[in-house]
């Protein structure tokens, strides 16, 4: 089998080199914009306020990243959008952003087992089983997502099972699942549906 790259034509390696070199232009403009826009804030935190009305089509959550990334509190990697799963690695500390971008993750795969995985490499589910809302996962705290994941597989998997009820003329009301509800104890609940 025959890989793309010995297939490709030389145009291919041009056009990728110039992708390369864009996107190390767009790290270093989102840097830069970073650092630019937090010295402002810090200066006068009502620029921050200007900013957005001057440029409307900005989404406020942009500025924010920003403001994160100039802080030190978002890699800019994430911000730039080259690393997969950025969405979740943003709720993260620095440090764990860095871990998870930079030296890999270890991944419980099964019966007490562990892997080391880079994160360009991982699947959706994996990431799910790797990443909480806020930090990266520790092996125990994967074991337990994986159990409670089973769990609500097995509870899923039940079949749903329709409650007995019995009308009973002679009490006047019903046997739901064994308990009997008297004719105005029904109505009054009636009543309260609208």
């Amino acid at each position: 089998m025959t890989s793309t790259t010995q297939l490709a034509p030389a145009w291919f390696n041009k056009s990728l080199n110039k992708i390369a070199a864009c996107m190390a232009k767009l790290s270093s403009a989102v840097s830069e914009v970073s650092s630019i826009y937090v010295d402002a804030v810090d200066r006068d935190p009502l620029f921050r306020d200007y900013v957005r009305e001057t440029m409307p089509e900005t989404p406020s959550s942009f500025w924010r990243n920003i403001e994160r990334v100039g802080r030190n509190q978002l890699d800019g990697r994430i911000m730039g959008g080259s690393i997969p799963y950025g969405n979740r690695l943003r709720y993260l500390s620095i440090s764990e952003q860095r871990c998870a971008i930079d030296g890999g993750l270890t991944l419980l795969v099964r019966e007490g087992h562990s892997m080391a995985v880079r994160i360009d490499s991982i699947t959706a589910d994996q990431a799910e089983q790797l990443f909480a809302r806020d930090h990266i996962r520790s092996l125990p705290e994967q074991q337990a997502f994986l159990e409670s994941k089973a769990t609500e597989l097995r509870i899923q998997s039940l079949p749903f099972q329709t409650p007995s009820v019995k009308v009973d003329k002679s009490f006047d009301g019903i046997f739901f699942d064994g308990k009997f509800v008297g004719k105005k104890e029904l109505q009054k609940y009636i009543k309260e549906l609208g």
